[in-house]
């Protein structure tokens, strides 16, 4: 007899990808699904609500129960579309917006065999978009309905995933996809050495007795903040801080096709930093952060 093969480690065979639903919590079975871009990472960050009872005159606790489950996680990708993006970014307005749903499917070898997970009626509560030299990167948070555990079978008649062969040859985008000055403040372009968004949209959940997560959730607001840094030169913007000026930054992102530009709306500027150091080889930098007032504009397609 042979020997016993030992426990295989989990390989990765199916591109984490997603598609819309039509009702939330209820993959569509026969979805065409995209991928979200090049993804870095999938981060599960899974909880059990509980309550905890303690006993007089007892010093350990008497019991824990679980009273529901919180299904977050967050993955990491680099663009090279707009599509996710403006997901993660537009306003409730139906189809390709944050009013949307998503399922996630991603697919695994375990002990050789294909497993897959997936993530149900999954709704975005937070993004991060970061550009500087070191590349584009977008990190979105989704709380789902519920997550299934690695399956044989995904229980639906006729996805349409996407394969290895399938997956764009195209470079994902960089702070060099627009071209030269893709950042303009006020109307004028203006060097930026980095720039950071982030989007905090607050769930509202109907959590009725006897469901572990929620039965719907839908995002109720959006507050946009916004981290410029720039070269120091003159006192423009430490005076948009001193002054609590009100004004729009426009960030071009591709400029393929119809070029897509985020408009932070009636930005506010609350904290200026400017560090020093001595024996540097850097040009001095100086950082402003603030808030969009109303929020964020998307033209173009990307």
């Amino acid at each position: 007899m042979g020997t016993a093969k030992p426990t295989l480690p989990v390989r990765y065979s199916i591109l984490p990808q997603y598609a819309a639903e039509t009702t939330q919590g209820t993959p569509n079975a026969n979805a065409a699904y995209k991928l979200a871009g090049y993804t870095q990472s999938i981060t599960p960050d899974y909880q059990a609500e509980h309550q905890d009872d303690a006993l007089f005159g007892k010093y350990d606790w008497q019991s824990s129960v679980q009273l529901g489950r919180i299904w977050r996680w967050t993955i990491v990708f680099s663009p090279y579309d707009g599509d996710l993006l403006k997901r993660g970014t537009l306003l409730p307005a139906g189809a390709g917006t944050a009013e949307e749903a998503l399922t996630f499917v991603e697919g695994t070898l375990i002990n050789g065999v294909l497993n897959y997970r997936i993530h149900y009626g999954s709704i975005i509560s937070s993004v991060t978009g970061q550009i500087n030299r070191g590349g584009f990167r977008m990190t979105h948070t989704y709380e789902s309905t519920d997550v299934s555990d690695w399956i044989t079978a995904h229980g639906l008649t006729s996805p349409d995933f996407v394969t290895l062969a399938e997956v764009p040859t195209t470079d994902p985008w960089s702070h060099l996809t627009p071209g030269t000055d893709p950042v303009t403040i006020a109307g004028t372009a203006t060097d930026i050495q980095d720039i950071r968004w982030d989007i905090n949209w607050n769930l509202a959940k109907m959590q009725p007795n006897g469901v572990f997560s929620y039965k719907y959730a839908e995002v109720s607001s959006r507050r946009v903040t916004l981290s410029l840094t720039a070269w120091l030169k003159n006192n423009l913007l430490r005076g948009y801080v001193k002054n609590y000026t009100k004004l729009d930054v426009a960030v071009k992102l591709n400029s393929g096709g119809t070029p897509l530009t985020f408009t932070f709306k009636d930005c506010v500027f609350d904290r200026y930093a400017q560090p020093q150091s001595a024996g540097g080889n850097a040009f001095a930098t100086e950082t402003i952060t603030g808030m969009a007032i109303n929020g964020i504009v998307v033209t173009g397609t990307g």
